[in-house]
C-alpha cells in the first residue's frame, strides 16, 4: 500500500440529490440549516448540517412509531448484509459503481433543495459512495422508492443543458463518467453504470446540466470558494440517533489543529473513491491482540464507511480478535439474536448478561500509522456504545462481525459515533478525537 498521491474529487455522495451552486445551498441553508464557527486560521465561516439518521422522526423513512431500540439495532444488522454485498461486489468490478438505491439502505440523510424556485429532496449522505445524482424528468425506468419526485428542470428558471464545448462539466472523471456528445447534437451526455449484489446492475444516463454535471461532491465543488477545503461530522451514538440529529461540516482546513485532531494518513487502494486507512494493530483493555502488522497490510486498507452500520474485518485479523474479546468477558457466550432472522448468519460475539446489572466489559482501541510522524501509531478509542450492541435485552453483541477472506475491513458508522472525523483529501488524510456529539 502507498500513500495516494491523487485521489478523486468526490469525496463523498448525497444520493436522490444535487446540488452543485453555492447560490442555491446558501438560499437552503437560509431556512432550514444554520452556520457555526469552525476553528479556522483565516477566522471564516463554516457550513454545519443536520445529519439525520434513518430512525430519527424527522427522516422520511422512519420505521413505525414504537420500534424499540433492539428491534432497531436488528434492522441495521439486516441492513448492513446488503450493504456489505453492495461494496465487496464493487471492489471486484472497479469499472462498475455500486451504491444502494433503494431507501432500505440509507443511513443518514440530510434535506437539500434543488432549482429556482426550490424543489425539496433528501439526500443520502454516505462516506462509501462517490457519484452525486438526481432523477430528472422526463424519466424512463426511474426507481420509486425513494421519497421525493423526479426533479422537474422545465420548472426551474436556473436550469440549461451543458454545452459539448464546456471544458470543466463535459469531459471525463477518474470514477468512471464519460460524456459523449453526438454529432447531431451540442448537449452533453452521460452514462453510468451501478452494479448491484448478486451481479445485477442498473444505469443512469441522460444530458447534463450545470447543476447536475459537475462529477465531484459537494464538498470538492465547495472547495472551488476557497476557504471551505475539508469536511467533517460528528454522529450521535445509536441509542440518541432517535431523538438527537449529528452534525456535518463543511470548514477551513485549521493549521493550529485547535481540536487536537490525530491524523493517519489516506492509502492508494484499489478504488480511489474509497477512504483507505492503514491499521496496524487493536488492543482490549489495553492490551494488544497480538494481530500482526502484516495481516492488516495484506489488503488496500481498512476503510471508513459512514453507509454501513457494522464494522466488519476479514477472518485473519477478526479470529485472533474473537479470541481476545471474548478472554476479557467473563459472562457466557450465548447465539446472535439477528441469526434467526437474516437469511445469512451474522456469527457476531454475544453474551447472556441477565442478572448482571453493572456489567464490565472492556474497551477497545484500533491502532493507524501516523500521518505526522513516520513509524508512530495513532489511537481510535473505542467507548462501549461503539463496541456493543443491547439486541435483545439481555443478549448483548458485538458492533464488529467476521467477514470474508479478500475482502476489505470497514469501520462502520456504529463505531463512528461520538468521534469528531475530518476528511482532507487535499492532504491525504483522515483526522479524528474522541467527542461527545450529543452536545
Amino acid at each position: 500500500m502507498v500513500v495516494a498521491k491523487e485521489r478523486s474529487h468526490a469525496l463523498f455522495i448525497l444520493l436522490l440529490t444535487v446540488l452543485t451552486s453555492w447560490t442555491y445551498f446558501a438560499q437552503a441553508a437560509s431556512s432550514y440549516q444554520h452556520t457555526t464557527t469552525f476553528p479556522s486560521e483565516n477566522g471564516s465561516q463554516s457550513i454545519r448540517v443536520d445529519l439525520i439518521h434513518r430512525d430519527h422522526p424527522l427522516s422520511p423513512i422512519a420505521p413505525a412509531e414504537g420500534t424499540t431500540l433492539s428491534e432497531r439495532l436488528q434492522a441495521a444488522a439486516k441492513r448492513y448484509q446488503k450493504r456489505r454485498t453492495l461494496l465487496t461486489s464493487r471492489g471486484r468490478r472497479l469499472g462498475a459503481f455500486t451504491t444502494p438505491i433503494t431507501a432500505e439502505s440509507f443511513e443518514y440523510v440530510i434535506p437539500l433543495f434543488f432549482g429556482t424556485p426550490l424543489q425539496p429532496f433528501t439526500g443520502m449522505v454516505d462516506t462509501g459512495s462517490d457519484l452525486v445524482w438526481i432523477q430528472c424528468l422526463p424519466c424512463i425506468n426511474c426507481y420509486t422508492t425513494h421519497p421525493h419526485p423526479e426533479f422537474d428542470p422545465t420548472t426551474s428558471s436556473s436550469e440549461a443543458y451543458v454545452p459539448c464545448t464546456d471544458p470543466a462539466l463535459c469531459t471525463a472523471s477518474n470514477i468512471g463518467v464519460n460524456p459523449t456528445c453526438e454529432a447531431n447534437s451540442n448537449h452533453c451526455r452521460t452514462t453510468y453504470l451501478y452494479l448491484g449484489g448478486g451481479g445485477g446492475g442498473s444505469q443512469t444516463r441522460g444530458l447534463s446540466r450545470p447543476s447536475t454535471a459537475s462529477w465531484g461532491s459537494l464538498p470538492s465543488q465547495f472547495s472551488a470558494r476557497g476557504d471551505l477545503d475539508v469536511f467533517a461530522f460528528c454522529l450521535v451514538p445509536y441509542t440518541a440517533a432517535t431523538t438527537l440529529t449529528s452534525a456535518l461540516v463543511f470548514g477551513s482546513r485549521d493549521a493550529t489543529n485547535a481540536l487536537g485532531l490525530v491524523y493517519t494518513p489516506l492509502l492508494q487502494g484499489t478504488s480511489p473513491s474509497f477512504y483507505w486507512v492503514g491499521m496496524v494493530g487493536v488492543s482490549v483493555a489495553g492490551v494488544d491482540a497480538g494481530i500482526p502488522t502484516a495481516l492488516f497490510a495484506s489488503t488496500d486498507g481498512v476503510l471508513f464507511d459512514s453507509g454501513t452500520p457494522l464494522t466488519y474485518f476479514a477472518p485473519e485479523i477478526y479470529d485472533p480478535l474473537h479470541q481476545s474479546i471474548a478472554g476479557a468477558i467473563p459472562y457466557p457466550v450465548a447465539p446472535d439474536p439477528v441469526d434467526a432472522v437474516v437469511a445469512k448468519p451474522l456469527n457476531r460475539l454475544c453474551f447472556d448478561l441477565a442478572g448482571v446489572q453493572s456489567p464490565v466489559l472492556p474497551t477497545m482501541a484500533y491502532h493507524f500509522t501516523d500521518a505526522d510522524a513516520a513509524g508512530a501509531t495513532v489511537d481510535f478509542d473505542l467507548g462501549l456504545e461503539n463496541i456493543y450492541m443491547n439486541d435483545m435485552n439481555t443478549v448483548w453483541c458485538l458492533a464488529i462481525v467476521r467477514g470474508e477472506s479478500g475482502n476489505p475491513s470497514i469501520v462502520g458508522n456504529i463505531q463512528q459515533a461520538n468521534h469528531y472525523i475530518e476528511h482532507d483529501v487535499a492532504l491525504n488524510r483522515i483526522g479524528w478525537t474522541s467527542k461527545d456529539c450529543t452536545v
